[in-house]
């Protein structure tokens, strides 16, 4: 296992999200790539995005570099709800279901759910599968937290498993700014 974050890098890195193109990767850090990064990453809505093919880029040149990177069930099922609502939400208004349960439950559905199980098999492939047991993270903390914080809580969880694995976050999410754990990102708008 690789060591854990020098405490150098971490505090050049803390508060101060760095773009990916300025990093200099080599190949000793540890990521944990968001949901979002997986969606632009895979999902073909994205295809030629400038977002996909930055992150997809970053992907190549990880796997290059023998980076590992991270990723936690939470993460998979925020992958797997956002793509479906992707899907969802692409339906011309004359065929799109009432809401999105019955959409879930329609047999058209049977194959975005292959096709989003196909990505998420790649996902896991690709990366480490983080441990954080849920009697070692401080719940009742992190429900003191939530109601005085402007964080989902998923986020809150998301920050949590970065900080104790000592992980730095890629994301495209303007909702981890201000979060004190390393951040990598192409949204330009996370870094000013």
């Amino acid at each position: 296992m690789r060591k854990l974050l020098s405490k150098k890098y971490w505090e050049k890195m803390i508060n101060k999200p760095e773009h990916i193109q300025n990093h200099i990767f080599n190949g000793k850090e540890r990521l944990f790539f968001d949901a979002c990064v997986w969606i632009y990453i895979h999902h073909p809505n994205y295809i030629g995005d400038w977002k996909a093919r930055k992150y997809s880029s970053l992907l190549k040149l990880l796997k290059m570099l023998k980076c590992p990177i991270y990723v936690d069930i939470l993460i998979i099922s925020e992958f797997i709800n956002r793509y479906a609502h992707i899907e969802y939400d692409r339906l011309p208004p004359t065929s799109k279901p009432a809401n999105f349960k019955i959409f879930r439950s329609s047999p058209s559905f049977v194959n975005i759910a292959q096709d989003i199980t196909s990505d998420v098999k790649k996902v896991i492939a690709l990366a480490t599968k983080c441990k954080l047991e849920f009697t070692t993270i401080n719940v009742d903390s992190l429900l003191t937290q939530y109601p005085l914080s402007k964080y989902d809580f998923n986020d809150i969880l998301i920050y949590e498993i970065c900080k104790r694995k000592s992980l730095t976050m890629v994301t495209h999410d303007l909702d981890f700014k201000g979060f004190d754990i390393p951040i990598l990102t192409a949204n330009p708008k996370l870094i000013t």
